[in-house]
């Protein structure tokens, strides 16, 4: 049985589009804990501009689609998305490449978006 070579000790590579996202979620989750301690008023607003609202993205803001999963607030939240997209998505990424691993990622986070407003939307509150 051949061994697989990409694996380094013991870890899947940590490369291409992958290592792109991972890198730039933390700089902006270090960005945001650091404006939370420093300037919360600045940091909430970027909360607020960014997150997930199914009344918001309805009335034409549809970048939420795709800001909402670069903000994180709790920190074992955060440890656990980052090693879920660097475990998951490496294997993914060595077996589609890089340019396919971006765009399944970018469209799994809009299409997940959109079904939570399509949820919220029904169900009332």
């Amino acid at each position: 049985m051949a061994r697989n070579t990409s694996v380094v000790g013991g870890l899947p590579p940590f490369r291409g589009m992958l290592r792109n996202i991972v890198l730039a979620s933390t700089a902006i989750y270090i960005a945001l804990v650091l404006l939370q301690a420093f300037a919360p008023d600045i940091a909430q607003s970027i909360y607020n501009a960014g997150i997930l609202s199914a009344d918001r993205v309805r009335h034409g803001q549809i970048w939420r689609l795709l800001t909402y999963a670069l903000l994180e607030d709790d920190p074992k939240d955060f440890a656990f998305t980052m090693l879920s997209i660097y475990f998951i998505g490496s294997a993914v990424q060595e077996r589609i490449g890089s340019r396919p691993w971006i765009e399944l990622y970018v469209s799994s986070v809009v299409c997940s978006g959109l079904l939570g407003v399509a949820v919220s939307s029904l169900l009332p509150i």
